[in-house]
């Protein structure tokens, strides 16, 4: 077990009257330690006021400095992000209209100790859950967000994340490293989603770890869960890889954006940062082979580490749409 801080837990919330006493009282219902820092989006409802009032009276809260400020979901969390960058505590992102269970952070918490004692305290590392999704009213609608979303969390790799996120920004905890390292991140405007941006930096630079029991109930008004295909909710399917009727096309895809990322690569990285030859050849070598170089993975490459995340991330959220049409996806 190598992580001991207790958790840090990032709040942003955009009126969210209507939900916020019960994700706040299920997080306060957590059976381990935890401090937390909330932020509000700009509200035009009573949700400054909620916040205020729960940081008043639970000493474990405090607001952001940006509280009041309107940033948006992947703003407002990377702002979070980069207050918590310091204070090497793991750190769980919470949306405002969720149900924790009370054992959701000492779960996530463990799995990421256990992680950090296998691959080194200073890898980058991202765990996240399942979760059972609810309506408004907290009544049943499916037993598992993966099986909803038809996600296969093994899908860990870089590639196949290019292609699909599975990881759910309410039900992920990320270690103190992985965290400074998405912090360095400045422009968020380009992202599409932060969730995203995390796992994909997880996948580049360190481990994705997934925990297959649900420790959350997941409102299905989250902008991540998609209405289910006609028959999922009647006849849910296994989750293994075997079992997923689109993974050759998967695959396929995943190859195809590979090799298109690893081209494009090339270009982009000219109005980044100029390299060598030499250098532009090896980076755009270990795109193809989806993968990072030694150093960089370390983190020991400077500017290395920050040159190799924007020239992926404006690959992917800048071209991605060329990549559908040249690779024939619709």
């Amino acid at each position: 077990m190598v992580t001991r801080k207790p958790p840090l837990v990032l709040l942003t919330a955009y009126n969210g009257t209507a939900y916020l006493p019960a994700q706040l009282s299920s997080l306060c219902a957590q059976v381990v330690s935890f401090t937390a820092i909330l932020r509000d989006d700009g509200s035009a409802d009573d949700t400054p006021a909620l916040l205020a009032a729960q940081c008043h009276q639970d000493a474990r809260f405090r607001l952001s400095p940006t509280s009041g400020v309107h940033l948006g979901a992947v703003g407002g969390f990377f702002a979070l992000m980069r207050e918590a960058a310091d204070s090497g505590a793991p750190v769980a992102l919470c949306d405002q209209d969720d149900i924790w269970h009370p054992d959701k952070l000492t779960r996530l918490q463990a799995a990421l100790s256990d992680a950090e004692a296998r691959f080194g305290a200073d890898t980058p590392i991202l765990v996240h859950s399942d979760a059972r999704i609810v309506d408004a009213d907290g009544r049943p609608l499916h037993s598992s967000l993966w099986r909803h979303q038809g996600w296969n969390p093994a899908a860990q790799s870089l590639p196949e994340l290019l292609v699909q996120n599975n990881v759910t920004g309410c039900l992920l905890m990320i270690n103190a490293p992985l965290c400074r390292l998405c912090a360095q991140h400045q422009p968020t405007g380009d992202l599409h989603m932060h969730d995203w941006f995390i796992a994909l930096t997880a996948a580049a630079f360190g481990r994705i770890i997934p925990l297959p029991a649900a420790h959350e109930r997941h409102g299905c008004k989250h902008i991540g869960a998609f209405p289910p295909l006609p028959d999922c909710t009647a006849h849910p399917r296994p989750h293994p890889r075997a079992d997923c009727p689109l993974l050759p096309q998967r695959r396929t895809i995943s190859a195809s954006v590979r090799r298109f990322a690893a081209g494009r690569c090339a270009e982009v990285a000219g109005g980044l940062r100029p390299d060598s030859a030499a250098e532009e050849n090896g980076k755009a070598a270990s795109a193809k082979e989806g993968r990072i170089s030694d150093a960089e993975q370390d983190g020991t490459g400077g500017d290395d580490v920050v040159w190799v995340m924007r020239c992926l991330f404006r690959v992917l959220f800048t071209t991605f749409p060329c990549a559908h049409r040249e690779i024939g996806v619709k």
